[in-house]
C-alpha cells in the first residue's frame, strides 16, 4: 500500500493527494500512499544555457557579434512545479 520513492539532496518534490497540492518535500527517502502522486523532480542546481553569437548593429552602424553565457536556477521549487507547464524544456 506504500510506495518509496528517494529524492536527492539537490531535488525538491511536490507531494499531491487525489491531485491537490499537500507539501513540498526535499532530501530523504519517502514513503508514501498509493493515494498520494509526487510530481517531477524539480533539480536546484545551478544551470548553464548559452547563446550563440548574434549579430546586431550599433546606434553608430557599427556591427558587433555577441555571445553570452547564462546562469540560472530553479528558486521557488513549489512555483516552478505548480505553476509552470514545462520547466525542463527551458533549461535547452
Amino acid at each position: 500500500m506504500f510506495s518509496i520513492k528517494v529524492v536527492q539532496q539537490w531535488e525538491k518534490v511536490a507531494v499531491l493527494r487525489f491531485g491537490r497540492y499537500r507539501r513540498l518535500r526535499g532530501l530523504a527517502i519517502h514513503a508514501h500512499p498509493v493515494i498520494d502522486t509526487l510530481s517531477a523532480f524539480v533539480d536546484q542546481r545551478v544551470r548553464i544555457s548559452t547563446v550563440t553569437a548574434e549579430s546586431a548593429l550599433t546606434r553608430d552602424t557599427v556591427p558587433v557579434n555577441v555571445d553570452a553565457i547564462i546562469f540560472w536556477l530553479v528558486w521557488n521549487a513549489e512555483k516552478s512545479i505548480l505553476e509552470v507547464a514545462n520547466s525542463r524544456m527551458l533549461s535547452g
